[in-house]
């Protein structure tokens, strides 16, 4: 009997967490349907594992992601600093030091997060074990990859529970490294063309091309 009580009860539990889970993508699955491309303002605290203090820094910018897997974002604050890809080449540019580093996406960035999350969410139960709970008037779903990723060990990702509007990413590396993206307005199908998603490079900059 106890056995069976056992059993009735979290089986219980494990349905429930399942049909939460599977209705929240749902929902966040119908906002993406329709989506070619976004926009999104961000600001961005970083912490840095090292040896002394815990230091925090802040950054402000502006993302934009285009189907198929079209990527840029545009840092301003503290300074001007660029990662743009078309989808097989990305380059990371500094304005201060006006250098461009060029490499192909897929040895320098691990996409599946940011396209799967905000363009084909279908795709996170492909690429991640996702638990769920919920804290005030959110929704909090972590991710860890089932494939070893150095860059991410596990991420949670913030949804507002009125609209499923996804308000904060909090990422966390092997290192101990974390970063919480916090997004202040999200755009839907800007429009956006292919050239955007490619650096052009300007007189004196120096480029640095990157191994495969």
């Amino acid at each position: 009997m106890r056995n069976l009580l056992l059993f009735f009860l979290f089986g219980t539990i494990n349905t429930v967490y399942a049909l939460n889970v599977n209705f929240i993508l749902e929902k966040l699955q119908i906002r993406c349907r329709s989506l070619e491309s976004i926009k999104a303002e961000f600001i961005q605290k970083t912490q840095v594992v090292t040896a002394g203090p815990i230091k925090i820094k802040e950054f402000e910018g502006i993302m934009y992601l285009k189907r198929p897997s079209k990527i840029r974002w545009d840092y301003y604050k503290p300074s001007i600093y660029q990662i743009i890809s078309d989808g097989e080449n990305i380059w990371f540019y500094d304005a201060e030091e006006k250098q461009v580093m060029i490499g192909k996406l897929k040895t320098y960035m691990d996409k599946r997060l940011l396209l799967s999350l905000f363009l084909n969410i279908k795709n996170l139960k492909k690429f991640f074990k996702i638990d769920y709970e919920e804290k005030d008037k959110f929704f909090i779903l972590t991710l860890i990859p089932y494939q070893l990723i150095p860059s991410l060990k596990e991420a949670q990702i913030w949804i507002k529970k009125d609209n499923f509007e996804i308000k904060q990413v909090e990422t966390k590396d092997f290192y101990g490294n974390k970063n919480k993206f916090q997004f202040v307005s999200i755009f839907f199908n800007p429009n956006l063309e292919d050239k955007f998603f490619i650096f052009q490079t300007s007189k004196g900059t120096e480029i640095i091309r990157l191994p495969d």
